[in-house]
């Protein structure tokens, strides 16, 4: 049974209405089933139309703006897509990485739940200071200074915003218990 199924276009408020045209006309279009529904988090997120609207700000400088290097950015989605078993957002975001330079080797071993054996540094100062924040709660002095090596502050910011967003985003896909896309290559193992 469906947690939050698509809101019908007749039966959506204005606010929702004007939400789902939104999504519809960006970048999110690509969510989009050809069963009508928004896709992903987008048709659980219409609940809250003001919310979702503030959000949607946010979510277009996460996905396209930010000052990281796309294949940066992307991996940071796949570590908080594997962190929260989001088969979702791996089916999305593992394609968008590997599109946008991500090997291929390190999406697998993403996948699979370890630390890639061969990384870029800034590849690696990007999994080791993420999965320290998520494993600590905290980022220690030397991850830190390792990070400012790599990255500016301002990537550095981005960094941990974009991560921390899209482990938002999982937590709305678990809340409405999104299944994938469709079968993905490589698929998020069990954990």
């Amino acid at each position: 049974m469906e947690r939050f199924p698509p809101i019908a276009p007749a039966a959506r408020t204005p606010e929702q209405q004007s939400l789902a045209e939104y999504y519809q006309s960006g970048w999110r279009n690509q969510l989009a089933s050809p069963d009508g529904r928004l896709g992903g988090p987008l048709d659980t997120m219409c609940r809250s139309p003001d919310m979702a609207r503030r959000l949607s700000t946010l979510s277009d400088y996460f996905r396209n703006g930010t000052s990281l290097d796309q294949r940066i950015n992307e991996f940071a989605v796949i570590l908080a897509a594997r962190l929260h078993n989001s088969h979702y957002e791996w089916s999305v975001h593992s394609q968008w990485a590997m599109r946008d330079g991500l090997s291929r080797d390190i999406v697998e071993a993403v996948a699979e739940g370890r630390r890639p054996v061969t990384m870029a540094e800034d590849e690696a100062v990007t999994y080791d200071l993420l999965m320290e924040l998520a494993a600590t709660q905290a980022i220690s002095q030397a991850s830190f200074e390792r990070g400012r090596a790599v990255f500016s502050e301002r990537q550095l910011v981005d960094l941990v915003a974009v991560f921390g967003a899209y482990r938002m985003v999982a937590g709305m896909l678990a809340l409405a218990d999104v299944p994938p896309r469709a079968a993905v290559e490589p698929p998020l193992k069990p954990r």
